[in-house]
């Protein structure tokens, strides 16, 4: 009898990698390479494959066939819950915080469930625990967090079906039961008071994030819906002044600049108002000599570069605090910064002179999408204008009429 090999092979695709069993076989016709199975986790692949190999030599049973006994000796055992908690944390890719979270939620769920092996975790069991855990006070949204935390965490160590299904899933859906409350859009009138008040700021000591700071970010904001991380990292470079144009591009490899991609990682061009060039040269007046950056003072770009220019996330660091007491003093009672780009881009989409093909390269979409569902919003009495628009040409009376003659 010949020995038939087997081994495990991974396969890159798109969101993940699979790993397929493969084996050696000799004495078929021809011989060749064969593909058994292909598994999602490492941890099941192996496990078929020493099955498959003691039964294609002809010492154990199908691996495939329902009967299969248990595995003997340290396999059966199965893994210890804070083993496996250690190993899945232990491969790494997360924050020090994120990952003292999860060890936190982990723990905690372990010893509820009496600190099992991983094998022995079952829907049921799960289920009933993450009741008696919101029975025992716990809110919706806690648990959901353990949901969260546990999906990821069975699904890469759990041999067979997860426990975290779909059911569970959903059942624990806190956001599913609340009402999405609808995003806020600034009229030009608010705008104007921001304006105003920003203009109207007295300078505190030797702070870059005066007047003329402020109303050139916030018009930036208002008029071009840049995101906050691209207003953060916007350089001098970007802003042409004599064609009025603000280029978003990645940053790499630039003397005195960290390396940074946008969002969507490519290279936009945005229409630059006579307003805006106008409150960007004062700002540049104002900056002191060899800052790159639009929107950082001295002292912050000092510290940047003090630490070697590693900044994570934004540059700008403070801002939401002071904006949401800014609008608060002028009467707005809720909107972020990130509400300016939703404005922005809604007040593209109803321009006439723009395409919705238009809108969507301004707004740096991959998908247009996105740009018609989730930002360019549809408000109400725009809808009632244009369909009494529409039907101008037809009396009332007619209207009516055709609706007696329909038997609507």
């Amino acid at each position: 009898m010949h020995w038939r090999i087997v081994w495990i092979q991974t396969r890159q695709r798109k969101t993940l990698v699979s790993y397929q069993v493969c084996f050696w076989d000799s004495g078929a016709s021809p011989p060749g390479r064969r593909i058994k199975r292909s598994f999602r986790h490492e941890r099941m692949a192996k496990a078929y494959a020493r099955r498959l190999e003691l039964h294609l030599n002809g010492q154990g049973p199908d691996p495939e066939a329902d009967h299969f006994p248990a595995a003997e000796g340290p396999e059966a055992a199965g893994t210890p819950w804070p083993e496996a908690v250690e190993t899945w944390l232990g491969r790494g890719g997360r924050r020090s915080k994120t990952t003292a979270s999860y060890r936190s939620i982990l723990a905690a769920v372990g010893r509820g469930l009496g600190q099992p092996n991983v094998e022995a975790v079952s829907e049921a069991t799960l289920a009933d625990y993450l009741t008696t855990v919101h029975r025992s006070g716990a809110s919706l949204a806690t648990v959901a967090g353990y949901v969260r935390v546990l999906g990821p965490f069975l699904e890469t160590l759990h041999p067979g079906p997860s426990p975290v299904t779909k059911g569970i899933r959903a059942a624990w859906r806190p956001y599913k039961t609340r009402k999405k409350a609808r995003p806020h859009f600034y009229t030009a009138q608010e705008f104007t008071n921001l304006i105003a008040h920003c203009e109207a700021m007295v300078p505190k000591g030797r702070t870059y994030r005066n007047g003329p700071w402020w109303t050139a970010f916030l018009t930036l904001l208002y008029e071009c819906g840049v995101r906050l991380g691209e207003a953060s990292h916007l350089i001098w470079q970007d802003v042409d002044f004599e064609n009025g144009i603000i280029t978003i591009q990645p940053h790499t490899r630039l003397k005195g600049i960290t390396d940074w991609t946008p969002k969507d990682q490519a290279r936009r061009f945005l229409p630059m108002s006579d307003d805006l060039a106008s409150r960007l040269i004062v700002l540049q007046e104002r900056q002191p000599a060899g800052i790159p950056y639009v929107f950082l003072g001295a002292d912050r770009y000092q510290r940047l570069l003090s630490h070697g220019l590693c900044a994570s996330g934004d540059l700008l660091h403070g801002i939401h605090k002071r904006f949401v007491a800014m609008r608060a003093s002028v009467g707005i009672v809720d909107g972020d910064l990130h509400s300016f780009r939703r404005t922005a881009i809604t007040n593209w989409a109803r321009d006439p002179n723009l395409k919705p093909k238009d809108v969507q390269l301004l707004a740096g979409h991959q998908s247009i999408v996105t740009t018609l569902e989730i930002y360019a919003m549809v408000d109400g009495d725009d809808v009632v204008k244009r369909a009494r628009g529409t039907g101008s040409s037809h009396s009332s009376s007619a209207f009516r009429a055709s609706l007696i003659d329909s038997d609507v």
